[in-house]
C-alpha cells in the first residue's frame, strides 16, 4: 500500500527537477505540502535511477497495487517538435486525469504557459481575459486548456477538480538560465527602442508557495485558473547581469516577443506578493539556493 500526499508527473523534465532539488533542501518548503506537516511525495518518471520517493511508471501501465494519492501535479508536457508531437500535451492532460479518478486523488494541478496569452495586446494579462496563443507550443497549450474543460464538462460535479496554473517563465528552468549556467556570454535580442525582452518570472521556492496553498486548500476554493509570476516583469538583461556572466546583444527578429506580462492579482490572493520573484537579484538567488547541495 503506498498513500502519497502528492504525485508528481514528469519529475525528470526541467521544472519536475529544479522543484525536486529544492524541496530536498527545505523542510519547510516541503512541509505546506500536507495538512500535519510531513507528506509523502512521490516523483513520476518513465525509466532511470529509482528510490523510495521515485514512481517509475508511464501512461498504458499497470499502477502499482494499492497506490492512492491525494493531489496530483502534472509537470508533464512536450514543448518542442511537430504538432503531432506537441498535441501529447492534451493528450498527457487528460491521461492525468484518468490517473487521479483511478488514485482516488480529489484534485490535479496542471501546468500551462503564459504563452497562451502572448499574443494579447494588453499587458499585465490576466486569467480571464481571451486566450491569444503564439506559435505552435501556444496553441498546443491552449488545446491542452481546452482538452481539461472538456473532461470536466462531460463529468459534471466528479471528482477530481482541476486547476490550470499559467506559468510564466521559471528560474532555472528556461533556456536563459540554461545559458547563464553555462557562463556565457548570453545572446539577446535588442529592440528597436534600444530594450532587451522582459518577461515575467517566478523562482521555484515562490512557485512552490504557490503550489502547497493550492495542494491543501478547500477544493471548493480551487480556482479555474491562475497565474503564477512575481509582481512585475524581469528585464532578462538585468538576470544576466546579476548573475556576473557575459552578454551580447543582436538585433530583434519581427517574429520577437518585447514583453509577456502576467498579471499577478489571483495569485497574490492566494499566497501573497512573492516580491523575491520581482527583481533580478531575488530570482538568481533562488536559482543558486536550488543549485546548492542538499
Amino acid at each position: 500500500m503506498v498513500a502519497a500526499d502528492l504525485l508528481v508527473l514528469g519529475s525528470s523534465g526541467r521544472a519536475g527537477r529544479l522543484l525536486r532539488g529544492v524541496l530536498a533542501g527545505s523542510p519547510r518548503l516541503r512541509a505546506g505540502f500536507a495538512p500535519m506537516g510531513r507528506p509523502r511525495i512521490l516523483w513520476q518518471q518513465r525509466s532511470g535511477d529509482g528510490g523510495a520517493d521515485v514512481l517509475k511508471w508511464q501512461p498504458g501501465r499497470p499502477l502499482p497495487r494499492g497506490l492512492s494519492a491525494r493531489v496530483i501535479l502534472a509537470l508533464w508536457g512536450v514543448t518542442s517538435g511537430s504538432p503531432e508531437q506537441l498535441a501529447q500535451n492534451a493528450v498527457l492532460a487528460r491521461a492525468a486525469l484518468h490517473l487521479a479518478r483511478r488514485v482516488g486523488a480529489q484534485r490535479v494541478i496542471h501546468l500551462s504557459s503564459g504563452a497562451v496569452q502572448a499574443g494579447l495586446h494588453c499587458a499585465p494579462a490576466a486569467e480571464d481575459m481571451g486566450l491569444a496563443p503564439l506559435g505552435p507550443y501556444g496553441v498546443a497549450k491552449q488545446h491542452m486548456e481546452a482538452a481539461i474543460a472538456t473532461w470536466h464538462a462531460q463529468r459534471p460535479g466528479m471528482a477530481p477538480r482541476s486547476t490550470v496554473v499559467r506559468l510564466g517563465n521559471l528560474a532555472g528552468a528556461d533556456q536563459l538560465f540554461e545559458a547563464i549556467a553555462k557562463g556565457g556570454p548570453v545572446v539577446l535580442d535588442r529592440f528597436d527602442d534600444g530594450s532587451g525582452p522582459r518577461r515575467s518570472y517566478i523562482g521555484a521556492e515562490d512557485l512552490l508557495r504557490l503550489l502547497a496553498r493550492l495542494a491543501t486548500c478547500p477544493v471548493r476554493d480551487l480556482p479555474d485558473c491562475v497565474n503564477a509570476t512575481g509582481p512585475q516583469p524581469v528585464a532578462m538583461e538585468d538576470l544576466i547581469r546579476a548573475a556576473g556572466v557575459p552578454l551580447r546583444w543582436r538585433p530583434a527578429p519581427p517574429s520577437a516577443l518585447p514583453v509577456l506580462a502576467l498579471d499577478p492579482a489571483r495569485m497574490q490572493g492566494i499566497c501573497g506578493a512573492l516580491a523575491r520573484s520581482g527583481s533580478a537579484e531575488g530570482l538568481i538567488s533562488q536559482w543558486r539556493r536550488a543549485r546548492e547541495p542538499a
